[in-house]
């Protein structure tokens, strides 16, 4: 082959994340020949020889390995003139009208060699490495894109629904205005070969390429040249190529998102690949919402939605993208099954063998950890910015598509339009407008970004498919930087061999749950509950102990776990939320590991159906409509049934019971059992407990488990035993699971601790109005003037999103110590606390704070609110702190009152 076959320059023309990309030609000055093709008929010249890397697909039983191809998309590649070898395409088409350069020009083929040398494209074993700049003998190449094949003469196609995809990656050379991408667009699957009788080339020589962008700049489409309307300088011609797209991972080591674009493609030649037409049609410039498919998407960028710690480079970030990680994405249907309805896409990483859950997120308005209509629904409404991925046909347009299947892209390319600022930096309009803190300027300049970083690289490796918890191996949980208050668990990953190395010796491997809302406790034992599946599913009983999950395998000495980072916690929680860190398994009572409910009574007057609190009306004055009212008028009683009604979690929820789901309330819990009750305190000291007794909400045990919860040392960003000197040692029943981490049942918090049978639901009323006249929210007026006196002078518009999204009222001896010799706020608060106003209130005297900021309904709650605030005050208990759990026996105590008991 000689040098005038070569291409000099060739850069990936993306158009996808949130906004329309241009081809890149900055380089347009050192072109001798063209890096782009137009038509689709396969070249002589040099024959097409596919690298190949190992992908894994997984059962419950095993990943096995299997090679599979990669071809270059045909953007890249040299097309010339049939008859020669001229080129039909440089800066614009040069071979005639589309019908001239579809019949004369040819496709050419990429040796394996030249892959590399050319291209940057490297594969070896599972990994698959792209090189941002190849100097090569003819010139240079910037960026690729590539699709993983079945054959070498078809792609993969990924039926998503139920499933699970997992990838290593590593993105630590990528910098401000680069993106390694990995995504799967609903391209045909053989490339469009069939559809197209002039296009001969097909998946082979990758063709078909289409996204959500519905970009301009592929050069030929339903088999005819994109030539019409693309002069000289031009970044595209007539035609755009319209798909669905689902973006896994857009990212450099300075920001991440995860993405889904809809399209609308109903119209009846379409085959869900569509050739749009014009400005409209295509939603190009002012028309961008017109157009036949969502271009912003529903993403989901940590960033972006206010966490600004999560993901970057260093030991700081929860994600640390100096070192390769494992991304892990859950493509949830409402029933579990692969005939469902797509319902949510969840995502999760691995790294350094810890499990890192998505964070929670709580700026679009309400909190949210995934990506679900509902998430959608409330990011458009406060980004404000246009986003139309409901209106394009939301996950009903996805599960389409994932049900027919997608074609996997891995590409690196960068952004000449706007510098990648969409996923990077300061792009768009408030509130959204932040999603990164790359500068956007010079230095995220293609032109910058070329001559600084040529050498960068993103590697995707490890690539498993199969069905939920069956891509990664069991690890260590560490629970997400801001817990979910939905009621699934987080995702815990099932065994199954992997490409990855075995595990050190730990738990046992865990069994897979049919539904994917089941999992396995710390001790390595399957547990399902009702509580652990989806309302929907509970209510038509599909998720019971008998159907949805294995046996467990024992677990005689399970090794520790190391300390997770704590958490914050923005969901309605009665407390700061200390993250857990399991130790070695000591407990007497561990999950069951058989296919039998937990042995658990609950006397709860919860469980008391409405002619029961009837029956009960004279003794206990509870109305007979079973309403929260009965802590009222000094009777706290009323909100426990006789010993002689007491009932098992399973009659609870059955369909003849009350539905714990929707009691008509909020705060379901007696006060008695909130931390520091005078109640609380004489159990524990009668026990000879040197600690406190409590009930929590914690996802990673199965409700009634009994935990001690021990200050730690400080493995995390929050706060450590020796900012919180007087906070001592907790032993707590686990009452509900709508934490990722140690939520403790306190005043100063949301909502309560609910019913010891079920998770906590979606509600979301403030304050708890069952239990309280007067609570710490805006309403309180008097509690706000106290604030404003001690400097919170916003306290009016913050006090209700503090409460409600950032873990509570806090403030401590300790810290009000500080602030009387002269500290400042944010000096005084331990690490990882907020006292600033928006990020958190603190107050500095429990005497006047406490009974400004709680009434009861009844003087009983009024006392036992205050008894719990000022406890929590005195001993340095309303901060976010670092803990250890561990699974401990069942106090006597500590269950009579919680009445939660074992049998």
């Amino acid at each position: 082959q000689t040098p005038s076959f070569h291409p000099v320059v060739s850069s990936l023309f993306r158009a996808a994340g949130r906004f329309r990309l241009s081809q890149a030609n900055s380089m347009r000055s050192v072109l001798l020949l063209s890096a782009t093709a137009v038509a689709q008929k396969i070249g002589t010249l040099v024959n097409e020889q596919h690298p190949t890397i190992d992908f894994y697909e997984c059962t419950e039983q095993a990943c096995t390995s299997s090679p599979k191809p990669i071809t270059l998309d045909a953007n890249w590649r040299w097309y010339h003139d049939g008859t020669g070898s001229s080129n039909c395409f440089n800066d614009h088409f040069e071979c005639g009208t589309p019908a001239e350069c579809t019949r004369d020009c040819e496709l050419e083929g990429i040796s394996l060699s030249e892959y590399e040398s050319t291209y940057g494209i490297t594969a070896a074993g599972s990994e698959l490495s792209l090189k941002f700049v190849t100097d090569h003998q003819y010139g240079t190449n910037v960026g690729s894109r590539t699709y993983l094949m079945n054959d070498d003469n078809s792609y993969y196609m990924f039926k998503l629904k139920n499933a699970e995809f997992t990838f290593d990656v590593d993105v630590s050379t990528l910098q401000c205005g680069m993106n390694g991408a990995l995504y799967f667009v609903e391209m045909p699957e053989d490339g469009g070969l069939g559809a197209f009788p002039s296009n001969t080339a097909g998946a082979n020589l990758g063709t078909g390429y289409c996204d959500a962008q519905c970009p301009h700049d592929i050069k030929y489409i339903h088999g005819e040249t994109n030539s019409e309307g693309w002069t000289s300088g031009e970044s595209g011609g007539r035609y755009g190529a319209c798909c669905v797209e689902m973006d896994i991972w857009e990212a450099n080591s300075f920001a991440t998102a995860y993405t889904p674009h809809s399209c609308d493609t109903t119209k009846p030649d379409t085959d869900r690949y569509y050739r749009c037409d014009g400005e409209v049609d295509c939603g190009d410039g002012e028309n961008r919402y017109n157009g036949v498919c969502d271009k912003n998407g529903c993403d989901f960028q940590p960033y972006r939605h206010g966490n600004t710690s999560f993901y970057g480079p260093g030991s700081s970030f929860r994600v640390d993208t100096t070192k390769k990680m494992t991304v892990v994405t859950q493509f949830i249907t409402d029933d579990g099954t692969d005939d469902g309805t797509l319902s949510e896409i969840r995502r999760f990483y691995v790294q350094d063998g810890v499990v890192v859950q998505n964070p929670t997120v709580t700026k679009v308005g309400s909190p949210h950890d995934s990506i679900t209509e509902g998430f959608c629904d409330a990011a458009a409404e406060w980004a404000a910015d246009g986003t139309n991925f409901l209106e394009k046909g939301g996950m009903e347009s996805m599960d389409i598509a994932h049900e027919t299947g997608m074609v996997l892209v891995m590409s690196l390319w960068d952004d000449e339009t706007v510098n990648m600022k969409w996923l990077d930096s300061d792009f768009g309009d408030p509130p959204s407008n932040l999603r990164g803190p790359c500068p956007g300027d010079e230095t995220s300049t293609p032109e910058y970004v070329r001559e600084n970083y040529p050498n960068s690289f993103v590697k995707f490796s490890n690539i498993r498919f199969g069905p939920i918890g069956t891509t990664t191996p069991p690890s260590p949980s560490s629970p997400s930087p801001s817990p979910s208050p939905s009621p699934s668990p987080s995702p815990a990953p099932a065994p199954s061999p992997s490409p990855s190395p075995s595990p050190s010796p730990g738990p046992a491997e865990c069994p897979v749950c049919a539904h994917p809302q089941c999992g396995c406790d710390l001790l390595g034992r399957s547990w399902c509950t009702a509580d652990h599946c989806h309302a929907d599913l509970n209510a038509a009983g599909d998720c019971t102990w008998g159907d949805t999950c294995s046996p467990g395998t024992p677990t005689p000495s399970p090794s520790p776990s190391p300390s997770p980072s704590p958490s914050p916690s923005p969901a309605p929680s009665p407390s700061p939320s200390p993250s857990p860190s399991p130790s070695p398994s000591t407990g007497p009572s561990p999950p069951p590991s058989t296919n039998a409910a937990p042995n658990f009574y609950y006397k709860s007057w919860q469980a008391c159906s409405a002619t029961e609190a009837e029956a009960f009306g004279e003794k206990f004055t509870c109305p007979a409509d079973a309403a929260l009212m009965c802590g009222a008028d000094d009777d706290v009683r009323g909100l426990y049934c006789a010993e002689s009604e007491k009932q098992s979690c399973a009659d609870i929820l059955s369909p003849s019971s009350i539905n714990p789901a929707s009691p008509g309330g909020a705060g379901w819990m007696s006060p008695t059992l909130m931390l520091g009750s005078s109640e609380m305190v004489a159990a524990a000291a009668a026990d000879g407990y040197d600690g406190a007794y409590a009930v929590v909400t914690f996802d990673k045990l199965p409700l009634g488990t009994c935990i001690e919860v021990t200050p730690s040392s400080g493995s995390s960003q929050f706060a450590p035993s020796s900012a919180v000197p007087l906070a001592p040692k907790l032993k707590a029943q686990i009452f509900n699971t709508a934490a990722s981490a140690v939520d403790v049942y306190m005043a100063g918090g949301g909502l309560g601790a609910y019913n010891g049978c079920s998770a906590a639901g979606s509600e979301t009323a403030v304050p708890p109005v069952p239990f309280y006249s007067k609570y710490a929210t805006s309403a309180n007026t008097d509690f706000v003037s106290h604030l404003q006196s001690i400097g919170y002078s916003n306290a009016g518009s913050q006090l209700d999103s503090v409460v409600t999204w950032q873990g509570g009222i806090r403030g401590g001896a300790t810290y009000a110590a500080c602030i009387a010799s002269g500290g400042s706020k944010q000096a005084c608060a331990p690490p990882g606390n907020g006292c600033n106003g928006g990020g958190g209130i603190c107050i500095e005297d429990a005497e006047t704070a406490c009974a400004l900021a709680f009434e009861g309904v009844g003087s009983y709650t009024t006392t036992k609110a205050i008894e719990s605030c000022k406890f929590a005050f005195a001993y340095d208990l309303h901060w976010n702190r670092d803990v250890r759990v561990e699974v401990v026996a069942f106090p006597a105590g500590l269950t009579e009152g919680t009445g939660l008991i074992p049998a």
